[in-house]
């Protein structure tokens, strides 16, 4: 990142597919498009294992595709971050990052890349699949199984997304931190839902509550996991709709964590 002298900058993941008018489209949309910072495309999302058959888009074709300011969803990861999706503007990376490094982890370098441009630029959007995201099963993102190496990964990822912000000056940093700290303190709580391990479960509950940051559906798992109905099956089917959710707490009182 200090050597290169390009105009644009991309780093697609070795084991995934560039279309071959990925670069063209995505230079041509800066070049026409100079008020704008980086521009990103959708892409396929294949099955290694299935004969390479299409499980979907990337962008799941969300209307908060169309964003244009990205910072937040980054790092809420409310949008995707698939990295070959993504091309910079030199300048704005060299105005975003004036040294050119990152902060290094074994947890990936995305956020550490886009959140400094996103936090300056816009971002424009290309609605084609013009990169392929292959779903491996031993892949880094994919092989990560078990409560501890999942909760090591919640880590990791707070590790750098609070060194990455850090380093940003223009913004309320204590304010991304606690947004940041609830963001993993809710996903172990999931985690030990995941696995029923019930001290870690509670123990993240009380930091919710003591923190203010509780919600509806913290309340409503929670009392799922303590009567022990739909659990890990209803984990696993995809957290639940915002429907089923809304019912099951109007039907049920409120969980008390110290049950």
């Amino acid at each position: 990142l200090t050597i290169f002298d390009g105009e644009y900058l991309t780093w697609p993941d070795s084991d995934d597919f560039l279309d071959a008018q990925s670069i063209e489209k995505k230079v041509k949309f800066l070049d026409s498009n100079p008020a704008y910072g980086l521009v990103r495309t959708d892409a396929y999302k294949i099955d290694e294992g299935n004969d390479g058959d299409i499980l979907g888009f990337i962008s799941r074709k969300r209307e908060n595709r169309f964003k244009e300011n990205l910072f937040n969803d980054l790092i809420l990861e409310n949008t995707y971050i698939t990295c070959g999706c993504y091309m910079v503007r030199s300048e704005a990376f060299f105005t975003s990052i004036s040294s050119g490094e990152i902060y290094e982890s074994n947890g990936g370098q995305n956020w550490q890349m886009l959140l400094p441009i996103t936090h300056k630029y816009k971002c424009g959007f290309i609605d084609e699949p013009l990169y392929t995201y292959v779903v491996r099963k031993n892949s880094h993102s994919h092989s990560i199984e078990g409560k501890e190496k999942e909760l090591k990964r919640c880590d990791e990822h707070e590790d750098i997304l609070t060194n990455v912000l850090s380093n940003i000056n223009e913004i309320n940093q204590e304010k991304y931190f606690a947004q940041v700290q609830e963001k993993y303190i809710r996903k172990k709580m999931r985690i030990a839902i995941k696995y029923k391990d019930r001290e870690l479960r509670v123990r993240m509950y009380k930091l919710l509550t003591d923190n203010g940051w509780l919600n509806v559906k913290d309340r409503v798992w929670n009392r799922i996991l303590c009567k022990e109905i739909f659990g890990l099956a209803l984990y696993e089917y995809g957290r639940g709709s915002r429907e089923i959710l809304k019912g099951i707490s109007r039907k049920w009182r409120i969980y008390d964590s110290s049950n």
